[in-house]
């Protein structure tokens, strides 16, 4: 199997947006601070979302309150703007390039667009498909 470039994409909000919904910003810190409490890095849980890992403490009570406090800031986001957000993380260093528009921790919304009147028409119509690439050289 050879290896090669993919490409990837996200409709990025940057964390600092939530302080506009409150009690978003206040989920967000709750979790934080509760990451912070049993020395989870903020880094490590957004892999722990992203790759499904397996947590970074064996005490599943924690993981347990841990995924609701995460689910928490979710659901309010979506009590605010009716758009789901998630967590996820990516490392350009090892795993992308140094035109990357995103490294570490990023938040992501999903459902913010819409076909046109015509745009669904034609989907009604004929196969329509989204592809994305990536130019090498």
């Amino acid at each position: 199997m050879s290896m090669g470039y993919s490409a990837n994409y996200a409709d990025v909000i940057e964390e600092k947006e939530f302080e506009k919904f409150p009690k978003v910003w206040e989920a967000l810190q709750t979790l934080k601070n509760e990451l912070k409490k049993h020395n989870i890095p903020y880094d490590r849980f957004a892999q722990y979302i992203k790759y499904s890992e397996s947590f970074i403490t064996d005490d599943k009570e924690v993981e347990k309150q841990i995924n609701v406090l995460y689910e928490t800031v979710r659901r309010e986001f979506m009590i605010y703007t009716n758009v789901s957000v998630n967590i996820d993380y990516h490392n350009s260093a090892e795993y992308g390039d140094k035109y990357d528009d995103v490294d570490g921790v990023f938040w992501w919304v999903s459902g913010i667009y819409m076909l046109t009147k015509e745009g669904a028409a034609l989907t009604r119509k004929a196969s329509i498909n989204r592809c994305t690439w990536v130019t090498f050289g």
